[in-house]
């Protein structure tokens, strides 16, 4: 009974010598992930593979149990295209970025007016129509460059441009918004490859070989886009809602939001293309023979459009806006009764 005792003891003092030489173990490495998070303090851009593989680990372990948490740390996108926009309120800087105008404020004055005195336009003060501190913060894409855009005119030489072109344009610029609030406004971080894919899942104008306007009427382009991004790109009827009568309406009343989204899908289409010179993206990614071929006249296609929308005015924007509005609400009213 003694040894019996003996050998428990024993046995459990090389347990507990164990379990505390496995604690220090764990402690070290636990120490050391700490010191190389420490290294990681000073750099601005820090990726997951950065992280060891403890810490990585413990990441997405509470990315995936904490939604709720993440959502508060997020900063809410602030959709450009939602700021209305005048020429009034805006320069251009070297970037072609668009710069909003310094709020003026208008200051009381303190002399007395003499009602027989002419006006003095040289010091009156500016009315308070400008940009306003939380305008500020609005992040503005650069607009495409004049130099690479032609005139329609060239392009398609003695031929007359079909009305409905217009509706081509719609449809990116559908696709392009639910990407935007997709990424939360930065595209960027995902390969060209991965963002164009619900593009194609969406858009009619990029799955037609033919070439032309691919819509005869505008309900047709809003009843095609609201379709395929539920059913084929799987999007809730909320967010769809959302986009359709929040969204386009506003980005295509403004002809320079128009311009910055199309430019952007075409800088989009370009780096698509040098990718597919090669089998696999940055990613690492196959990039299938189809999807090679196909992104190269997208790229033209989308080009084309670039130019005619550079070409529009002011007035078929508003007019467009107020269509989708009326022809988007009815749409949800009659198919969700």
């Amino acid at each position: 009974e003694i040894l019996t005792k003996m050998t428990e003891n024993e046995r459990n003092a090389e347990l507990n010598s164990e379990e505390k030489q496995k604690l220090e173990e764990e402690e070290i490495q636990e120490l050391e992930s700490l010191i190389d998070l420490v290294s990681l303090e000073n750099e601005d851009d820090i990726s997951l593979e950065a992280l060891p593989w403890r810490q990585r680990q413990k990441f997405l372990h509470w990315l995936k149990n904490n939604p709720e948490e993440i959502a508060t740390l997020i900063s809410p996108y602030k959709p450009f295209w939602l700021f209305p926009l005048t020429s009034q309120h805006y320069t251009l800087d070297e970037k072609r970025k668009i710069v909003l105008m310094p709020k003026i404020v208008e200051e009381e004055s303190t002399t007395t007016e003499d009602p027989n005195e002419e006006d003095d336009l040289d010091n009156q003060t500016v009315p308070d129509v400008f940009a306003s501190e939380e305008e500020d913060k609005i992040d503005f894409p650069p607009l495409p460059n004049p130099s690479d855009l032609y005139p329609v005119s060239k392009l398609i030489k003695n031929k007359t441009l079909d009305p409905s072109t217009i509706y081509n344009i719609l449809d990116l610029l559908f696709c392009y918004i639910k990407q935007m609030l997709y990424y939360n406004g930065d595209m960027a971080i995902d390969s060209p490859f991965q963002v164009l894919l619900p593009f194609y899942n969406i858009s009619l104008f990029l799955q037609s070989k033919a070439p032309g306007p691919v819509y005869k009427s505008l309900d047709e382009v809003i009843k095609s886009c609201i379709e395929n991004c539920m059913k084929k790109d799987h999007q809730e009827l909320d967010f769809v809602k959302r986009i359709v009568v929040q969204d386009w309406s506003k980005m295509v009343e403004e002809k320079v939001y128009i311009l910055i989204a199309l430019g952007q899908v075409w800088e989009l289409m370009k780096k698509a293309k040098e990718e597919s010179n090669d089998k696999q993206n940055e990613h690492g990614q196959m990039i299938q023979k189809e999807w090679r071929e196909s992104v190269r006249v997208w790229e033209r296609k989308v080009w084309f459009l670039l130019c005619v929308a550079n070409e529009l005015n002011e007035s078929q924007c508003k007019q467009l806006s107020i269509q989708i509005q009326t022809f988007g609400t009815i749409y949800f009213q009659v198919t969700t009764k």
